[in-house]
């Protein structure tokens, strides 16, 4: 037992005077102190940051990146007596394998865990920095960080060693145990890319909780079902999958350790040469004028020949063919070149990252591994060229993989069939935007090695630069010129290409290549030959302070700054930077004008005349318009108040009739007007106003996590431009959608907490989301651009011709109600029109190159228009016309019958994979928004996102179920319902039940839409469509007061029988949540043929509130039972389907049918929401009946619970 002791303590003293070690405990803290700090600080919602979700969280990622520090750890314990050649001297103290061992080994992974703790602290001061809402902040439970401890930091850290011991205990080799640690990272990496979500099916979640040996899947069993006040209090239990889990593992890795225990090495390892007959160690030289080129052959071949760095290219191909894969489901797209570069970045460059610290490091400390150093420092070649032969090297092998990346990306669009690739376009991408920063990385990690001389304390500083990004973020520091090797954050856009974002990437381009040639002189400085190399500050004033090396040090110095200068002037100067805090904006507004102007009257607008004039080639616009207002209230008006959008030039405003402008607020972009003479009831008058926008003369510059869009709502692009008009024409009056809503957000910005929406008679007679535009009269516009583009606007095409000057004129009408707003769409367009009797024409403007969808476009479109004008009466349109817009702008949308849809929405969807689904969605979503979104205004009052985003969404959703097969059609509602409940777990304001909604229109449409369609499976599609196009009939260009929702639930009343009114309570007036499950079902025949099914079942229903607090109330609701021989019950193998209200908890119902059944369902449609849609299906068990007649079969059903 001493011995053993012994050599704990010693191992333990060893340890504790590692650097790498403090490097590591320095690197969770700050990870962990970051995270949560910018987590903080950063717009949320109600979730705790360090609440239990938060805690679990990052000690199951903490615990994943800290593969690489328990590797670094664990390897230098089992490879220390070869690297120190102390290997004989050890073994012959005659120490057993359990002291070697089992000591070395509990220290090493006590060291992994007590810097993995470090966490802890960096949560705890993270969550006490100032600046973080109260609202954001829970009590501190000590509890739950205990428990992160010791249900993933502690067991994930020992598996992790345990794997890493072996292996490196049976090659004596820190760098087979480092690549051994960064397998086991990589392959959990592309094994959660390659099963996403589908980890969370129902038949498949055990197998894969159990086999994923960091318990992250098995800890979603309990936490996937919870809501987000429940996830700031409660830790994931140790019970289920988890425990299971744990133990498995646990056990496995315990079993590992002892096993390698039981056959260490207790001889010293022969090196490989010793091994040979012969070994010769190759040493490049030869003339003078190729021995630059064979060092860096050299140098590149030993990196190729690594065995890891083989594995990691592997990896790094199929991580690459992965990414393409997902890229491209979600949308079912065609495999264009514009995705795939996409993509590419998505788990590539984490493994590119791994391959640069393991070469850069190979690079440096090869030699001293083998033993030649000495004879490589001899020789003639200069430290120039070696350091240039190293650098060249691991250069070529970032350049490499995105060579490689460009390979694989071609051989997936050819194994696909699709032959339209772009060449130009996969390199350009690959060497000129994406490889730049790891080149710059590469350099930086070579030269951590150079100086600071420890590979891994070099490989920790290396990381930190490399997560320092969250640091930075979390400090709202996001301008790229103090990130190291960070560029302008955009998107390529297939209509725009690089566009305008060419000039900052070219200027950070040139900016970081002179940053890392100055940290490569310093590396060049340091460089030293010998076992013994001088003091490094001896080492840089003698060279860098000298001859020419001065002179390049010093220039590079100077042009590096004043380039810097120049990119801060041109981008904070010249440009604006930070860009308008638009939130802090409306906050100011609402303190500034909101007591006094909330509930004053203002003129409507209700005519629109406009002359555009769009110079995409320049990127500006100007704009000259006259509105004509009216006084639709019941006193006179004297004064008014304009908001214009931020970054919205106002070059000119004034009125048919004498005013004064009272105050001009620059900063909140407010002009304050009074009239002369009052503006009586129903009397009108002339607004003349003139807007424009301009780019700077500087630059923008944008990092990923900045939360700035990359264009401002205002900015022209160069092709596929798309504006809303009404921001770029003032608005009259206040409006409550300036006002923050959540409470969180409200305290942020120091205004009082509670937000209530409008109500009473004037908020009937407001429309809702514009309070500005009721029913507008008519649009006339009128709009030039460039002479190889083509404008759009909603409306009837008056106009189409070229000016003088060679630019391209429209002009444009809407000459029924509309809320006058449009999108404003410029871009070089091929049409397409398309004419069927009965309908109005349809308009496709689109990309050239983009035809592959076109005919099947219009086969959609047609039938979604025939649908809606069969069931919901005339279009609000004469032409419907489809723009394809650049990615740069909102991805899809419908204004007045001119439909707009990012390029990377429809235009290149697979039809063979998709079946044309995603272009069905977009047809009937469209359609949706014209019928109900065009021709009903809803009072501006609680519930009108029922009206103003749901009933569009939901007459879109209710077509699509009438035309998608069953199967296909549950499985897009699983998906929908996975959806609902994943961003309800992170909700950022509290949900509201239906008939109270005002801020939030998501959970709305989807959760509605769900529930719609359970009511159209209750009483028919029919009645429900019957009931939206009754209330549309009743409220179709309806002048104040405006319609409610319980104008709405009223006509839904009308319609639905009296037995099922108790369902619309469910759905609209209370938050609710369904529990379903299949828990057994059994068969016993009857007769030959006849069946009866004995089937458990536990139905559970929830009302919630505030953040997520639940209480059970009585089930009280059908629900639909089936029985069928396939799992996937289509209806050819649908044997039975009823409708039951089953009790409250566990039940028991009975079935018949004919024939042997082998599944049974309950709500197998998805129908109701449920947080886990995944257990309603089981196996049916057969039983047969005794001789002797026990077992008899109960009643079909009993009273409680027959069919409906």
């Amino acid at each position: 037992m001493r011995p053993f002791l012994s050599q704990m303590a010693m191992e333990w003293r060893s340890q504790s005077r590692r650097p790498f070690v403090w490097v590591c405990m320095l690197i969770y803290f700050t990870i962990a102190f970051g995270d949560v700090y910018q987590d903080g600080i950063a717009e949320g919602g109600y979730q705790w940051v360090n609440g239990a979700d938060a805690i679990m969280t990052r000690a199951v990622i903490l615990s994943l990146l800290g593969i690489l520090a328990v590797t670094g750890i664990i390897g230098e314990t089992v490879a220390r007596d070869r690297l120190h050649r102390t290997e004989e001297i050890v073994l012959a103290t005659g120490a057993s394998r359990t002291a070697l061992g089992l000591g070395r080994f509990l220290v090493a992974w006590l060291v992994c865990v007590l810097a993995g703790a470090m966490f802890i602290p960096g949560m705890l001061l993270g969550s006490l920095m100032p600046g973080i809402p109260p609202d954001r902040i829970g009590p501190t439970d000590l509890a739950h960080y205990a428990k992160a401890m010791a249900y993933f930091l502690l067991p994930n850290s020992f598996i992790t060693g345990a794997l890493v011991f072996a292996v490196g205990s049976r090659y004596r080799s820190q760098a087979t145990a480092y690549l051994t640690g960064v397998f086991l990272l990589v392959i959990w990496i592309l094994t959660r890319m390659l099963l996403g979500q589908d980890v969370l099916r129902h038949d498949v979640f055990p197998i894969y909780s159990l086999c994923e040996p960091f318990g992250t899947t098995a800890s979603a069993q309990f936490a996937m079902e919870w809501t987000v006040a429940q996830n700031n209090e409660r830790f994931v239990p140790l019970a289920g999958y988890l425990l299971w889990n744990r133990l498995i593992w646990i056990s496995a890795a315990t079993l590992l350790v002892f096993a390698t225990i039981r056959w260490l090495p207790i001889q010293p390892a022969t090196p490989k040469c010793a091994r040979r007959k012969h070994s010769w160690v190759r040493i490049p030289g030869g003339k003078l004028a190729n021995e630059f080129f064979l060092t860096t052959r050299w140098e590149f071949l030993c990196l190729l020949r690594q065995p890891g760095l083989r594995l990691l290219i592997t990896l790094a191909a199929f991580s690459i063919w992965f990414a393409a894969t997902s890229s491209l489901t979600h949308q079912y797209s065609l495999p264009t070149t514009d995705l795939l570069v996409h993509s590419t970045g998505f788990y590539f460059d984490k493994i590119l990252v791994l391959v640069l610290v393991w070469s850069a490091a190979d690079l440096v400390w090869r030699d001293r591994q083998h033993r030649v150093h000495e004879i490589i420092d001899v020789l003639p070649t200069s430290d120039t060229k070696r350091l240039l032969a190293k650098t060249i090297a691991i250069s070529g092998i970032v350049l490499g993989f995105w060579l490689l990346s460009i390979g694989i990306n071609i051989l997936y669009q050819a194994l696909n069939g699709f032959h339209h690739i772009e060449l130009g376009l996969h390199f350009i991408d690959s060497f000129l935007f994406k490889a730049p920063p790891y080149l710059w990385m590469s350099i930086l990690a070579l030269v951590l090695q150079v100086i600071v001389r420890q590979r891994f304390i070099a490989i920790g500083l290396f990381i930190l630069v490399y997560f320092s990004s969250v640091l930075l973020d979390s400090l709202g520091l996001y301008h790229p010129i103090y990130r190291f090797g960070e560029m302008s954050f955009f998107w390529y856009s297939l209509m725009d290409g690089y566009g305008h974002f060419w000039t900052a990437h070219l200027w950070l381009l040139a900016y970081w290549t002179l940053g890392v040639a100055i940290l490569w002189i310093l590396a060049w400085a340091s460089l030293t030959r010998g076992t013994n190399p001088s003091p490094r500050g001896t080492i840089l004033r003698t060279r860098l302070l000298q001859g020419k090396a001065k002179v390049v040090a010093v220039t590079l110095l100077l042009s590096f700054a004043l380039l810097g200068g120049a990119i801060w002037y041109q981008s904070t100067m010249l440009s604006p930077w930070p860009p308008p805090d638009v939130d802090r904006l409306k906050a100011e507004m609402e303190k500034a004008y909101g007591e006094k102007w909330r509930n004053k009257p203002q003129p409507r607008v209700v005519k629109i005349r406009s002359e555009i004039d769009l110079f995409p080639s320049q990127r500006r616009f100007n704009l000259r318009g006259t509105y004509i207002l009216e006084n639709q209230n019941s006193e006179p008006i004297r004064e008014l108040l304009i908001l214009l959008e931020p970054q919205l030039e106002l070059r000119g405003l004034s009125f048919s009739k004498p005013a004064d402008r009272l105050k001009r607020d620059e900063n909140l972009r407010v002009e304050h007007w009074k009239l002369e003479n009052a503006l009586l009831t129903n009397e009108r008058i002339e607004m003349h106003f003139e807007t424009g926008s301009s780019p700077s003369s500087g630059f923008r510059v944008h990092a990923k996590n900045d939360n700035i869009p990359e264009v401002s709502p205002v900015e022209i692009l160069g092709n596929g431009t798309s504006l809303l008009n009404l921001q770029l024409m003032p608005a009259v009056g206040y409006t409550d959608r300036v006002e923050h809503k959540p409470r969180w957000k409200r305290r942020k910005y120091a205004l009082p907490l509670e937000w209530d929406a409008p109500s009473g008679d004037t908020a009937l007679h407001q429309p809702h989301d514009t309070l500005h535009l009721g029913w507008v009269e008519q649009v006339d516009v009128t709009i030039t651009t460039d002479g190889d583009q083509i404008p759009l606007h909603a409306g009837e095409l008056l106009q189409d011709n070229f000016t003088k000057d060679g630019r391209r004129l429209r002009r444009y009408r809407i000459s029924i109600p509309s809320r006058g707003w449009s999108a404003i769409i410029s871009g070089r367009y091929t049409t397409k029109r398309i004419t069927s009797d009965g309908l109005p024409p349809i308009e496709f403007y689109y990309v050239p190159e983009q035809t592959f969808t076109l005919n099947r476009m219009a086969t959609e479109f047609e039938d979604a228009l025939a649908h809606f004008q069969k069931r919901y009466g005339s279009p609000p349109f004469n032409t419907f016309q489809l723009a394809q817009h650049s990615l740069h702008f909102d991805g899809m949308g419908n204004r007045a019958g001119l439909g707009f849809a990012t390029e990377i929405l429809g235009w290149k969807s697979d039809l063979a994979r998709s079946n044309g689904v995603v272009i069905r969605k977009m047809a009937a979503h469209m359609m949706g928004m014209s019928w109900f979104g065009d021709q009903i205004i809803p009072a501006n009052v609680a519930g009108a996102k029922v009206i103003h985003a749901g009933l569009p969404y939901w007459s879109a959703g209710l077509y699509l179920h009438q035309t998608e097969n069953p199967v296909r059609s549950r499985k897009l509602r699983r998906q929908e319902m996975k959806e609902i409940f994943r961003a309800r777990r992170s909700l950022r304001d509290e949900e509201s039940p239906f008939v109270a909604e005002y801020k939030d229109s998501t959970i709305i449409r989807k959760k509605g839409l769900i529930l719609m369609t359970y009511l159209s499976e209750l009483v028919g599609p029919d009645r429900i469509e019957s009931a939206f196009r009754n209330f549309l009939d009743t409220w179709r260009y309806q002048i104040a007061p405006f319609p409610t929702v319980d104008d709405f639930l009223h006509q839904l009343r009308k319609e639905l029988p009296q037995e099922f009114h108790p369902q619309l309570v469910d759905i609209f007036e209370n938050i609710t949540r369904w529990d379903l499950r299949s828990v057994k079902a059994e068969a016993r025949p009857l007769n030959a043929n006849r069946w009866q099914v004995r089937a458990t079942i536990d139905a559970r229903k929830f009302y919630t509130s505030g953040t997520g607090k639940e209480t059970e109330v009585e089930f009280a609701t059908p629900v639909f039972v089936s029985l069928a021989t396939d799992r996937k019950f289509s209806n050819l193998k649908t044997l039975s389907r009823k409708l039951i209200t089953p009790t409250s908890g566990r039940s028991e119902i009975f079935l018949e049918c004919e024939g042997l059944p082998k599944y049974f369902a309950l709500d197998v449609d998805l129908l109701l929401p449920d947080s886990n849609p995944n257990n309603q299906i089981v196996p049916i068990v057969v039983k047969k009946i005794s001789k002797s007649g026990q077992g008899r079969p109960s009643p079909l059903l009993s009273d409680d619970h027959k069919a409906e």
